[in-house]
């Protein structure tokens, strides 16, 4: 009985110490589950390690901006983002009239460069893409 006794104080032992690395584990940088194999396996020394363990630094990861500051102007101009654009693609065909947006992510795809020439319903003549995003307003 006295054998049982400890067996049973054991497991509980185990598990309790597995289920505090598990929950310590995230902050540690390391899986909930990893975290709760080495508490119930090791006990009390696992549960140690893990606390001792260094904590996961925070890393701010700050995304630069794929466009450049006039072309940013360009494509948030609200009198641009109310017509429609026709461009001239690699093809030397005309492309159906597209909003900014979707313009923007053409530009993104590489589908249109600052070389390709672009016209809207306002405009005389096709420009050049690099031509209205400098003459864009600020």
């Amino acid at each position: 009985m006295n054998e049982a006794k400890w067996f049973y104080v054991n497991l509980i032992v185990c598990f309790l110490s597995g289920y505090l690395s598990f929950r310590l584990a995230p902050k540690r940088g390391m899986r909930p589950w990893f975290g709760f194999f080495i508490g119930s396996f090791f006990g009390p020394l696992g549960l140690t390690f893990l606390f001792f363990y260094p904590q996961k630094k925070n890393e701010v990861i700050i995304k630069k901006s794929p466009f450049t500051e006039k072309q940013n102007i360009f494509f948030n101009n609200p009198e641009f983002q109310q017509k429609l654009w026709h461009y001239i693609g690699n093809n030397k065909e005309v492309s159906e009239a597209i909003s900014l947006y979707k313009m923007k992510r053409e530009f993104q795809k590489g589908t249109i460069t600052m070389d390709t020439y672009i016209w809207t319903d306002e405009m005389s003549s096709w420009k050049q893409f690099k031509e209205l995003v400098d003459i864009s307003k600020s």
